[in-house]
């Protein structure tokens, strides 16, 4: 039985010889429980999902305590005495799907895709296989924070200035999922078909709201959502959908033109507060949106889960590089999203 209580204060450790930052959420209870038991897998958050998996095979172990890894609500995995899972049979796909957050801009360097391989790493997990069309030239490469050499999978599919769907000049994650064909392998199809992932974490809409399209925001993203779903509808699959950031508008109102055109609204010059509680507005809107589709999906019995990073990016502390994009502290810190 494996069983582990993460309980903290709101705090992130920001500690500059570490080459990730660990986060401690304020929760009343345990956040996450994982109990292997003779008749399968007892998996779930309290207050949350709670599920059965009834039956237990190494690939859902390897699935369940990899996914933790996301969405766990305090600490990173190596604080807590969970068997290692580097002996599972079989090797878990993980696709990570979104805009330019997901790709890693700014600097190049693969955003928080490195550290989540690291920190899988550091806890046994070794039977992964970060898939996708990007970087698919290698399944490593290496980047060096703080003296520590991290190696990591750089495979993904995060492309830079995407939206949910086509709309005005934006290209949409919807589209370039379904309606190109991909190749892995002796596989191919649209990228679902062609990957075939056993995780899917997915994070779109920040360009959405920079554009000010929230109208309708919430049925596209649930189509693209209602598309997704069927492939990880078999045991030990699931999709995680995630929140966006808060945006700086004071760094980034030179982005934001369509609060003022399409809206109607003020400009920044003219009413700067005003125009910040525009954008506030709708980021917090399309948060909603999202948590709220989590929840509609959980209900109907789809393999989904919320993963929360607007909580975990704070503009105050410096995880911006740009207004939009996290640097370096951002991207460490995305690691350690939560459940609502």
């Amino acid at each position: 039985e494996i069983a582990q209580c993460l309980v903290g204060s709101e705090m992130c450790i920001r500690d500059s010889s570490s080459p990730l930052l660990f986060y401690k959420k304020n929760l009343n209870l345990c956040s996450f429980f994982a109990i292997l038991k003779e008749d399968g897998i007892s998996f779930g958050f309290l207050g949350g999902m709670d599920m059965q998996i009834r039956k237990k095979t190494s690939k859902m172990t390897a699935v369940l305590l990899a996914a933790a890894v996301t969405l766990s609500a305090a600490v990173s995995l190596k604080d807590w005495n969970a068997a290692p899972v580097a002996a599972a049979e079989d090797t878990v796909k993980i696709l990570v799907v979104g805009d330019s957050i997901t790709d890693g801009f700014i600097n190049g360097d693969n955003g928080y895709r490195k550290y989540f391989c690291y920190d899988l790493q550091q806890n046994g997990i070794t039977n992964f296989d970060m898939v996708g069309p990007n970087n698919a030239w290698s399944n490593e490469a290496t980047y060096d924070w703080n003296g520590t050499t991290i190696t990591y999978d750089p495979q993904h599919a995060g492309y830079s200035g995407f939206a949910i769907q086509n709309i005005g000049n934006r290209t949409g994650i919807q589209e370039t999922i379904f309606n190109s064909t991909y190749t892995d392998g002796d596989r191919s199809g649209n990228m679902l078909e062609a990957y075939d992932p056993d995780i899917i974490m997915l994070q779109i809409g920040t360009n959405d709201i920079l554009d000010a399209q929230l109208e309708k925001a919430d049925a596209r993203l649930e189509e693209l959502v209602d598309k997704i779903l069927p492939y990880v509808s078999e045991t030990g699959k699931v999709l995680y959908l995630a929140s966006i950031p808060d945006i700086d508008v004071s760094l980034r109102y030179d982005w934001l033109g369509n609060y003022q055109y399409i809206k109607g609204g003020v400009s920044y010059a003219e009413d700067p507060v005003t125009f910040t509680a525009n954008v506030q507005k709708a980021l917090d809107d399309y948060n909603t949106i999202v948590k709220n589709l989590v929840a509609k999906k959980q209900a109907e019995g789809a393999h989904i889960q919320f993963s929360d990073i607007n909580r975990v990016i704070d503009i105050t502390a410096g995880d911006l590089k740009d207004g939009v994009h996290p640097n370096e502290q951002g991207y460490a810190c995305l690691l350690y999203t939560s459940p609502s």
